[in-house]
């Protein structure tokens, strides 16, 4: 602004609240339209970022362009995890709010709150439809989960949570196959599905224990939802 002489006050430092309704407009203009979430959440979560990047809060309109560039990619994976699991905005907000750093631990935090939200415990299955609104948000969250597992994977030093957090995800991907390809095909009614996944919910997914556990779970699963005679289909 100085060197093309377009100043005009806009380099100079400005009160929170000024500030504050730019980085309102600066959002509206830069990040895409959500449902979910109002231009004033989405500001202050954009805020929140810009001042970790930043080290403290801005006090100039370049430093709010500048640092939501060198974070666009977090800000956009943060709307994006709300966006396709929706009642997860106020925890992810909330962590993001309180957070004193960016960084792997942070991605590590919200993916958590993801995972909660989509437990099986945590929904209100009636009927075999109501799968299908769940399903679409676990395909929507998918890779956005993933993407940051896979960059927190390749730290150097990777965050302490994330074999907690890949282990609970796998778990969650199992759930996810097995009501794509055996709930619903085989209209499984959704309390029948959760009690036959119990055995999974216990210790890490790859080991011999929850092998044998699943083995028995679609050995029992088979003579609970098919008659003996169409045993081929099982």
């Amino acid at each position: 602004f100085s060197l093309l002489n377009w100043e005009f006050g806009i380099a100079d430092k400005m009160d929170k609240a000024t500030l504050f309704r730019y980085a309102y407009d600066f959002t509206a203009m830069n990040c895409a339209f959500s449902q979910n979430m109002d231009r004033v959440q989405q500001a202050q979560i954009l805020w929140k970022i810009v001042s970790l990047a930043k080290g403290s809060e801005p006090t100039l309109i370049s430093e709010i362009h500048a640092y939501y560039w060198q974070t666009e990619t977090t800000i956009t994976a943060y709307f994006g995890l709300i966006d396709a699991v929706p009642p997860c905005l106020a925890s992810i907000k909330g962590s993001v709010l309180a957070a004193e750093s960016m960084g792997a631990d942070l991605d590590m935090t919200l993916v958590g709150h993801v995972i909660a939200g989509l437990a099986p415990s945590a929904q209100e299955w009636k009927e075999v439809q109501d799968y299908g609104d769940w399903m679409t948000k676990f395909e929507d969250v998918r890779p956005i989960v993933e993407g940051l597992l896979a960059i927190c994977g390749r730290l150097s030093e990777p965050p302490s949570a994330l074999e907690e957090v890949s282990n609970s995800w796998e778990k969650l991907l199992f759930t996810y196959t097995f009501i794509r390809d055996v709930s619903v095909p085989m209209k499984v009614e959704p309390a029948l599905t959760l009690r036959t996944l119990e055995p999974t919910a216990k210790g890490e997914l790859r080991t011999s224990s929850i092998f044998r556990a699943i083995v028995k779970m679609f050995s029992d699963l088979r003579f609970q939802i098919i008659n003996p005679k169409d045993d081929f289909i099982c």
